[in-house]
Formats: structure tokens, sequence, C-alpha cells
């Protein structure tokens, strides 16, 4: 029962980052004819349809207050697992411009230029083609009078089928802070068995 209690709260406060994440940005679609930053959402959403497809097992741990909880699980929604990074998409019609953009071999770093856009930052790690995400790390934060939060999205692939590299696993640390509360850390990791 309480392994239960402890997911539920953890799946609320990630329902809780992603609306702030979503009422903080515009929410207007990708523009499909070209992309100025990384293409995370497609990126992700083909990560998905394989998923999907595939239907792993995954070693899912998460640590609410300081207690690690493990289970080996299958994914019933894979949309809903991965909203977090499909939602940190910088590619919104509101966002062009608002990044800075530094290469650094085979990475590249996005660093907002405002404090108010909630991803302040993204490094893709992309293979020797430099067509291919093998890792992105993701620093996102949201702040307002009643609410702050911050939250670290990391996922890392490798190579499947046809050269094509897929999820291998993820990570997301944060915290919450909602006024008059204490400050509430979570962390979640998945490894796709």
């Amino acid at each position: 029962m309480k392994k239960i209690s402890s997911h539920k709260f953890i799946s609320g406060t990630l329902l809780v980052f992603i609306l702030g994440l979503a009422a903080c940005e515009n929410p207007n679609q990708t523009n499909n004819a070209s992309k100025t930053y990384f293409d995370l959402r497609g990126f992700m959403q083909t990560q998905i349809t394989y998923l999907k497809k595939n239907n792993p097992k995954v070693k899912k741990t998460i640590l609410n207050e300081g207690k690690p909880m493990t289970k080996d699980v299958t994914i019933k929604d894979w949309e809903k697992e991965l909203r977090m990074f499909v939602n940190a998409d910088i590619n919104k019609a509101a966002l062009i411009g608002t990044y800075t953009t530094k290469k650094n071999g085979n990475s590249v770093t996005y660093t907002s230029k405002e404090s108010k856009n909630t991803v302040q930052s993204m490094t893709v790690a992309l293979d020797d083609s430099k067509k291919q995400a093998k890792s992105i790390v993701i620093v996102a934060g949201n702040e307002n009078l009643l609410f702050s939060s911050g939250t670290q999205l990391k996922l890392y692939c490798k190579k499947a089928v046809n050269d094509q590299y897929s999820i291998a696993g993820y990570e997301i640390k944060g915290f919450q802070k909602i006024i008059m509360r204490e400050k509430r850390p979570y962390e979640i990791k998945v490894t796709v068995l």
C-alpha cells in the first residue's frame, strides 16, 4: 500500500510540473518546414513509436523522500511516460531566437537567453554522422509567487537495429516547492531491458 501512495505522489508531482511547463510556454506546435533547434519532438515521437512496437520491459526506480522503490514493469502508455521530454521541445514559434547555440565536437548545447523560458538548457550528444542523438540532457524550471520547481531530464540511447539509436534509459530528477510547504525532491530512473 505504501508503494502505491508514493507512486501516486510522484505521478501527481510530474503532472503538476507538466501543467506548469505547458502553462508557461506557448503551446504552438513545432513548425514542420524547418527546425531552428534540435527536433526533440520529432525524435521523441520516433522513439515512442519504436517502444510501442517492441514493448520492452523496463526497470523503474522511484526515489521519494530518500526511499528507493524498484520494479520491473511494462509501460502501457509511452506517450504519457515520456511526455516531459516531448514537452521540453524548444522549437515552438514563441521560443525561436531565445536560445544561443554552441557546438562542441559532436554535441550541441542550447542555452536560454531569457529567464522566463521553462527549458533553461538542452545538450544533445550526436553520433559520428551528427544525425542521431546518443544522449540528451535538459535543465528546466518554473517559478512564480506560489510555486517553484526545477527538473533535470537525462536520456541515453544505444544502437539498435539498422544502426538506429533507441532509448536505453532515462532519468528525471527534480524538486517542487509550493508556498507554505517544504521543498519536495523526487527522482526517477528507468533502464530499458
